[in-house]
């Protein structure tokens, strides 16, 4: 028993230490990722067309400061409807280098449904930290072999059906309709 008295004070001060903050600092924090960045594009990468049943990869570029890393994207599909929220870790430091560093997340998805999809990719804007929604549609293809009807090398199987992607974003209720030449 005797030997083990001068090591007491130490586990003592070991485990308060670890108790705290642990040894090397606070525990990592996950944080919805911050996709608009003061005068920063919004940047998300999704096909205008794909095909029913098959992978295709989807991006979307998120910002942050030193004590940023990135983290997992969450993808959800209820039908037509894809949401995507990129995750960024931040380090719990109380002192963070001040640069701006760029996270890319990529994943894959498959839609199990033709028709026209929505992807709703939601994020953070800064300054204010508010969070957004951007949103593109995506035609999905429900046939591999396509004709050449309309010039453009597929047939669309929807009359009047415009093709033409579209981005919009959603903030404070209001929405605003960007068409991408």
């Amino acid at each position: 028993m005797k030997g083990l008295l001068p090591i007491v004070p130490v586990l003592l001060s070991l485990f308060a230490t670890v108790s705290c903050d642990g040894l090397l600092g606070p525990d990592e924090d996950r944080r919805v990722g911050v996709i608009a960045f003061y005068q920063q594009p919004v940047t998300i990468g999704v096909p205008d067309t794909v095909q029913l049943g098959e992978r295709f990869e989807v991006s979307v570029l998120t910002y942050g400061g030193g004590c940023l890393s990135e983290g997992e994207t969450k993808i959800r599909v209820r039908g037509l409807q894809v949401d995507v929220t990129p995750f960024d870790i931040h380090s719990g430091a109380r002192a963070c280098t001040d640069d701006l560093r760029f996270f890319p997340h990529q994943t894959t998805v498959a839609l199990p449904t033709p028709g026209l999809a929505r992807f709703l990719f939601h994020g953070k804007q800064e300054p204010d930290g508010l969070r957004i929604t951007v949103g593109r549609d995506v035609y999905v293809e429900s046939r591999k072999s396509l004709t050449s009807i309309n010039g453009f090398g597929y047939s669309d199987p929807t009359p009047g059906f415009t093709r033409r992607p579209v981005w919009w974003i959603a903030a404070f209720s209001e929405m605003w309709m960007i068409p991408i030449p």
